[in-house]
């Protein structure tokens, strides 16, 4: 009885081991998270000079490249959530921008930078949003708020 109860306990010592090591060795490894730091750093050094009351118009002007905006992910929020002090008011548009994520793949990125913004037009669409800071434009509308996580 002691032997079966030895190897029972050999067997699971083994088999405890082996999915140990095979699920470290299958772990995505980090590849260049420091590339995508600095492409995000450098792009929230350039929003240190927005202000509210800025239009977009000035803040699109803040980048020399504006490639990132082709390189960003945008989500138009449409209800408070999360842990954003940006709150959705009547006759306001909320978005959400990644900058850079589209360039990297999951894995080289370590932690997601994401810049909120708030202007003065109601239900704003993306797609012009995108147009505005790619080339310039949207004189008329307004930055109310903006916050900036990582």
């Amino acid at each position: 009885m002691r032997l079966i109860i030895c190897l029972l306990v050999a067997c699971f010592v083994c088999s405890c081991s082996s999915i140990s090591t095979n699920t470290h060795e299958n772990q995505p490894r980090r590849k260049n998270p420091v590339k995508y730091d600095q492409d995000c750093h450098i792009f929230m050094t350039q929003l240190n000079h927005l202000k509210p009351g800025m239009s977009l118009d000035e803040m699109s002007k803040l980048f020399s490249d504006r490639s990132w905006v082709d390189k960003s992910l945008f989500q138009s929020i449409g209800f408070q959530s999360g842990i954003w002090f940006i709150y959705c008011e009547p006759n306001t548009s909320v978005f959400r921008i990644y900058p850079f994520i589209k360039e990297y793949k999951k894995e080289e990125i370590a932690t997601y930078w994401v810049f909120v913004i708030k202007v003065d037009q109601p239900k704003m669409p993306l797609k012009l949003l995108k147009t505005f800071l790619k080339s310039g434009g949207g004189h008329d509308i307004t930055i109310l708020e903006y916050s900036i996580r990582q």
